[in-house]
């Protein structure tokens, strides 16, 4: 009987709930606390609760893990709030 339980659930997998959070690929922002880098979010890191992400701007040029709750969306408003927080902006462009 419990075998029959089990077989109604639908199991959600790591990629299936990381797809509620981002896409692959899509532009994300790093809040470190003490400042802000913007790159593209790869998937789950290697490290526990963190993302992998792409990031574009500052002094780490490669893919690196970083912890989930510093991870955000990207987006103009978010930009606009960061700008006024750290004193300075950083956009995507057609460059990267």
């Amino acid at each position: 009987m419990q075998n029959d339980n089990l077989k109604h659930k639908n199991p959600t997998d790591a990629n299936n709930v990381l797809a509620a959070a981002f896409s692959f690929n899509e532009a994300v922002v790093w809040d470190s606390h003490f400042g802000y880098e913007i790159g593209y979010f790869l998937g789950e890191g290697h490290v526990y609760e963190t993302y992998l992400i792409d990031v574009r701007t500052g002094v780490v040029h490669e893919p690196t893990c970083y912890p989930k709750s510093e991870i955000h969306k990207y987006s103009n408003e978010l930009i606009d709030k960061l700008t006024k927080k750290y004193g300075y902006e950083k956009r995507f462009s057609d460059v990267f």
